[in-house]
């Protein structure tokens, strides 16, 4: 395997009564960060080699839980395996703009609606989560977050990945027929990101469709990344786009806050992969999270390497 190919991510928790961790990119140097100083600002070699090749031939392994809310969304195994290709899609579509892979994306568990009897059992916690994927009502970003934290059901909300929750989409325009996800870091609970999926968008997208590029559009937004206005772009389908440009009345900056602004005509295709600038920004989340999970992916381990499972090629 070529040195330049070598990305192995490795994990060092650094004792101390910090009890701070390096993460450490052989055959670059170890890097500490501190909390004015981000990992992607930190080491040049790694960070000119990533830009240019992504992750290479052994990229870090990211967990995805799946939750369908809606008793809309079907629950056969051909449902099952549209919701691992949106997992294939996250891996194969979430690249830079020259096409380099950023990370690999596992379905680390698939969670279906639970029986009308299971869900009289449910603890209100949970419950209240599962019973917003029909609702006919719109709830803020900051809402969605305080529901989803008050859910401690691990297949329901998984503290050691991205959650991505299916449900029936509504808006005061478009009624049940919206089709709108959203997607957040979700800084106010743990780090905790989440994604919202309308399940007819997911369905209409599966194997390859054009809808699937919301999807990892909205990935992108739980990496931190806000909205793009791409002032000469069409709204139009044919109109090639970086994948976070978004249309009219949307997020201010895609993340935390509700606030629209308009940006007529920036939507299109979003099959423009992201830029440089947007890399560094999704390095930067991948630290915070690594950083936040109480998970025992990486607690506990004095060094991963690519031997281990948890590293695919």
């Amino acid at each position: 395997m070529k040195m330049a190919n070598l990305f192995l991510f490795t994990l060092v928790f650094m004792a101390g009564p910090s009890s701070s961790f390096a993460l450490s990119i052989a055959p670059y140097v170890t890097v500490t960060p501190t909390d004015d100083q981000k990992y992607s600002r930190t080491n040049q070699t790694f960070l000119d080699e990533f830009l240019v090749n992504g992750c290479g031939d052994v990229c870090l392994k990211y967990d995805i839980n799946i939750v369908v809310l809606t008793r809309n969304a079907g629950t056969d195994d051909s449902s099952v395996e549209i919701y691992k290709d949106v997992v294939d899609k996250f891996t194969d579509d979430f690249r830079g703009v020259d096409g380099q892979k950023i990370f690999h994306f596992n379905l680390k568990n698939y969670q279906s609606r639970p029986s009308p009897r299971s869900l009289r059992r449910m603890g209100s916690d949970c419950k209240a989560l599962v019973q917003q994927g029909d609702k006919d009502e719109y709830l803020s970003t900051s809402d969605w977050a305080d529901i989803i934290a008050d859910c401690e059901n691990d297949n329901y909300n998984d503290p050691d990945a991205i959650n991505v929750y299916i449900y029936d989409a509504w808006d005061d325009s478009s009624g049940d027929s919206a089709t709108t996800g959203r997607g957040t870091r979700n800084s106010g609970n743990e780090y905790r990101g989440y994604i919202l999926l309308d399940y007819k968008r997911v369905e209409s997208g599966a194997g390859g469709g054009s809808n699937q590029a919301a999807e990892v559009h909205e990935l992108g937004h739980a990496f931190g990344l806000g909205h793009l206005c791409t002032a000469a772009a069409k709204s139009s389908t044919t109109s090639s786009t970086n994948i976070m440009s978004s249309g009219n009345s949307v997020s201010n900056d895609g993340i935390d806050e509700d606030i629209s602004y308009n940006c007529p005509g920036s939507g299109g295709k979003r099959d423009i992969g992201f830029t440089a600038e947007q890399m560094l920004t999704i390095l930067d989340q991948a630290l915070v999270h690594i950083d936040e999970w109480n998970d025992e992916i990486y607690k506990g381990l004095n060094k991963i390497d690519v031997t281990d499972a948890r590293f695919s090629p």
